[in-house]
């Protein structure tokens, strides 16, 4: 076992593995987790989106999957696919890459969870 052990730590260090703590702690983007971001009936502004993806960022999410649910709230101002949704849509898709890419926006084709 302590062979084995040795082993690992040369081979590590020959690989320049030495930063694998560093890599922990900031992660590559392709292996920063993503998280469902639920924009509830159209209860949507620009600078709650905009405090959404700061916030995210900050601690190292990697992406979002947009979906538009229900859960019989009361409507807000930003109808599904509609001019003012597309317009926060593209703004947060505007903020997740400039200047430079921080994360990446999926939007499902429908409604809700389906």
């Amino acid at each position: 076992m302590r062979f084995a052990f040795a082993i690992c730590l040369i081979f590590g260090k020959a690989h320049g593995n030495d930063d694998l703590a560093e890599s922990f702690i900031r992660p590559p983007a392709a292996a920063r987790p993503w998280v469902f971001w639920n924009w509830i009936n159209g209860n949507i502004t620009r600078e709650g989106v905009t405090a959404d993806l700061e916030s995210m960022a900050r601690v190292g999410i990697g992406g979002v999957l947009i979906f538009e649910v229900d859960l019989s709230t009361p409507k807000g101002n930003a109808d599904f696919a509609g001019p003012v949704w597309i317009q926060h849509l593209l703004g947060s898709a505007h903020k997740c890459v400039y200047p430079q890419p921080a994360q990446e926006v999926l939007i499902p084709r429908r409604h809700g969870l389906s």
